[in-house]
């Protein structure tokens, strides 16, 4: 064996390990992109769903709302009340009185980031000793119709 054929295949052997190193260091440079780009997704996957627990609670309000007791007095026309649901203060629901037949009810629901859902609906009141809220049929609204200065609550 001459001294040659030694010196080649320690060449060789230190070629092999730096391939091995680089395949390494691009493994783990593309596993550190994947899970960086795994927790942005799974931040807007929570938000997501966030948003769409306010949602749902907001249209609970709004059925939640109609089922309660408002008073319905002259003395209230132009005016919100509010009630907050007992087992989750973030939920609430609240009546303005457009006339003594007619209001505008909002289910308001806010999300663990802060961000509020407010959901409308048409209502009218019918006339019995327990004053029924009705919701209008197509009364359903994702924005509130009042001047700006009456939906601030």
């Amino acid at each position: 064996m001459s001294i040659d054929t030694i010196h080649n295949k320690n060449e060789q052997g230190f070629a092999s390990l730096l391939v091995v190193m680089g395949f390494i260091v691009v493994s783990l440079s593309a596993l550190g992109s994947f899970a960086y780009h795994y927790r942005q997704s799974q931040q807007i996957v929570m938000q997501e769903l966030q948003a769409r627990q306010a949602f749902l609670f907001a249209e609970s309000a709004l059925a939640w709302g109609i089922k309660l007791d408002w008073e319905i007095l002259s003395s209230q026309l132009n005016k919100w009340q509010c009630r907050h649901f007992h087992a989750n203060p973030k939920i609430k629901s609240c009546l303005f009185l457009i006339s003594l037949e007619k209001g505008l009810l909002q289910g308001q629901a806010k999300s663990t980031n802060g961000y509020k859902i407010y959901h409308y609906q048409w209502v009218y009141f019918l006339k019995d000793k327990n004053k029924f809220i009705v919701a209008h049929p197509n009364g359903w609204l994702d924005y509130c119709p009042l001047v700006y200065k009456e939906c601030v609550l």
